[in-house]
């Protein structure tokens, strides 16, 4: 017999089946300007609200107002991200359907780390992003949801340390020593990389080891 429980959740189903076969559907300017329109309203969905009532808090609201805090930073990124797909080649970025595991390690930049989410979920990759170490809560709720306006089980996030769970087609780990993302969608956005930060990358890694000095006589 079917139930009414039963039928809600083959309707849920198939809901999150067609919302995922769209965003397949999609050309790669088309996901990342889908990305950043949900980060935009995620960054509104999640930011302070009502008035600064302290001189700690007035400053936490000029930082936002001036998009300081890191769910602008990242924001930026992906609207970024999203500006230089729009220039690309049709069909310059192949669809993958790979499951990706995306660690971000403590002390790795944020929106050094989205601009990697972006090159997987514009590639239409499945992404599980682990962060590890301290995320304020602000930035949780942001990266949370985004992951709820995507459609259903393209954008997962799991919080803790060492995160690894395994059963997916690829690895990256981002740390501040080595980044293992070597996707060439990803070296493709190097542009974007140069204009949010500071770090390069350059064959995989983030930051590679200076060499060592010649010796001196």
């Amino acid at each position: 017999m079917t139930t009414t429980l039963d039928r809600t959740a083959t309707t849920a189903a198939g809901g999150r089946a067609a919302s995922r076969a769209a965003w397949s559907s999609l050309s790669t300017a088309g996901r990342a300007r889908l990305l950043a329109e949900c980060s935009g309203i995620a960054v509104a969905g999640t930011g302070p609200s009502g008035r600064a009532v302290g001189p700690q808090d007035a400053r936490s609201q000029a930082a936002h107002d001036l998009g300081g805090d890191v769910r602008s930073r990242c924001d930026r990124v992906l609207h970024d991200v999203a500006a230089h797909a729009a220039a690309l080649p049709a069909g310059s970025v192949r669809s993958t359907r790979v499951r990706t595991e995306l660690v971000v390690d403590a002390g790795f930049p944020l929106e050094l780390a989205t601009l990697h989410l972006a090159a997987a979920l514009i590639a239409d990759e499945t992404v599980l992003l682990g962060l590890c170490g301290h995320v304020t809560a602000g930035t949780l709720r942001y990266v949370r949801a985004v992951a709820a306006l995507l459609p259903g089980g393209v954008l997962r996030i799991s919080r803790g340390d060492r995160l690894v769970s395994g059963g997916t087609d690829r690895v990256v780990w981002l740390s501040s020593d080595c980044v293992t993302d070597r996707s060439p969608v990803t070296r493709g956005l190097a542009v974007v990389a140069a204009m949010t930060t500071s770090r390069q990358i350059v064959d995989g890694t983030s930051d590679p080891a200076r060499r060592a000095a010649a010796p001196t006589s």
